[in-house]
């Protein structure tokens, strides 16, 4: 009786184990090429996991670098190696136990990164702790938790609420720290200014170059990060310097001579052509999200106003820039004009992109995310813009609808509704 008794505690013991106690472990990496991954928690992945095209989501543990593009990247468990986004969204409340990087990206910080966190082209917000530095091209950086390195700028606001263990380095732009901020070492601004809010402290700060909000406005608008030539576009009187500035532009476009001649280089050109549309579409994407999904419903939902819209446009405008040149008083309204209509046909094609790879996908039975839409619809334009005659037919119709969704929806900011009562 006393043996069956002992047997019979150790079964209860076993079965008040905890099952979650499991873990599954996988010796490999994971690479995807498209869609949704997710690594549940309890799981673990000994090695690199990649998604080219799609998003991922970490709950488990990655022994491994983790690599995302055109999608969001989520970590609520564990990365003990580096976590990198491109054009997309890296959202992290649990540990990356290395570096933190996205490129066309927005970086937000609720966790720990042990290592550095770099941005380019998007804004940083942290609300966690970084072990490392914050290094941003261009962005606003946010900082409400704890950076224990430095922080490097080159604009446009840096705004700090919490603790940075370094230095404060900010190339021009503004930098404002809010009450209860503390910098280690020294705020450097070269070119802007620094506002300290009461109880913030700092090392010291040095400002070389002091320039109101206005001025700094005016630097970014005009001599920011504007393409070489553009700035000479928007250099007023505008007179010569809007000619300059016109034979300047070109060189904003990706040149490459190619070896190879007749059909192969043209393709090869075409080709390169492709990858430049969808980066500047993808850009104007991660830029313009909302404006961009606007500009796309319109092209269904008010077919007919946009294609009134873009043949009014396309037949207008070299009378109204006529008209411009002639009252000599609106010659400074003339890059206006031309900037507006070029932010229409920028907005208004990756919204055609975005629409035709949503039909492409919807089709195939496939869930996609937006930057793989905009990719598909991209692609499929330009396969069909080297046929011969319909390219032609395609390039104008582009244009047409390209202009005419993004006029009939203000620029994305209205559904188009207001327009047509």
């Amino acid at each position: 009786m006393g043996k069956r008794m002992i047997w019979f505690l150790l079964l209860l013991v076993l079965a008040a184990l905890p099952v979650d106690a499991r873990e599954e472990v996988s010796w490999r990496g994971i690479y995807k090429g498209a869609g949704y991954l997710e690594i549940p928690r309890g799981t673990t992945v000994n090695g690199d996991v990649r998604v080219p095209a799609g998003e991922i989501v970490v709950d488990g543990v990655v022994n491994g670098s983790v690599t995302s593009s055109m999608g969001q990247l989520t970590v609520r468990g564990e990365v003990n190696g580096d976590a990198r986004v491109r054009m997309g969204r890296a959202e992290i409340s649990g540990t990356v136990r290395g570096d933190l990087r996205a490129d066309m990206g927005e970086i937000r910080v609720e966790g720990l990164v042990t290592g550095d966190v770099r941005g380019d082209l998007g804004s940083i917000r942290i609300d966690g702790t970084v072990g490392g530095d914050v290094n941003s091209s261009l962005g606003e950086v946010i900082i409400n938790g704890t950076v224990e390195g430095s922080v490097f700028s080159e604009g446009k606001r840096v705004i700090i609420a919490g603790t940075v263990g370094g230095d404060v380095n900010v190339t021009r732009g503004i930098v404002e720290l809010k009450k209860g901020a503390r910098v280690e070492g020294e705020v450097a601004v070269e070119r802007g200014l620094v506002r300290q809010g009461e109880g913030a402290e700092a090392g010291s700060i040095r400002v070389e170059e002091e320039l109101s909000e206005e001025e700094i406005d005016t630097l970014f608008r005009s001599k920011g990060y504007f393409p070489w030539g553009l700035d000479k576009f928007m250099d007023l009187p505008v007179g010569p310097n809007l000619l300059e500035g016109l034979a300047d532009l070109p060189r904003f476009l990706p040149r490459m001579g190619f070896y190879w001649s007749g059909w192969r280089g043209a393709t090869a050109y075409r080709i390169v052509r492709i990858a430049f549309f969808f980066a500047l579409s993808a850009l104007v994407y991660a830029l313009f999200p909302r404006q961009v999904e606007t500009a796309a419903r319109a092209l269904e939902t008010k077919t007919g106003a946009a294609a009134l819209a873009g043949i009014l446009a396309a037949l207008l405008i070299l009378p109204v820039l006529l008209i411009l040149l002639l009252t000599i008083i609106g010659i400074p309204l003339i890059p206006v004009a031309l900037l507006l209509l070029a932010a229409a046909w920028f907005l208004g094609f990756t919204g055609i992109a975005l629409w035709l790879g949503e039909r492409l996908a919807r089709a195939m039975g496939l869930h996609w995310p937006p930057l793989a839409h905009i990719a598909a619809g991209v692609l499929v334009v330009g396969l069909v813009g080297l046929l011969p005659v319909l390219g032609t037919l395609l390039g104008i119709a582009l244009f047409v609808f390209a202009v005419g969704s993004a006029l009939v929806t203000r620029l994305g900011t209205s559904s188009g509704e207001a327009l047509l009562d």
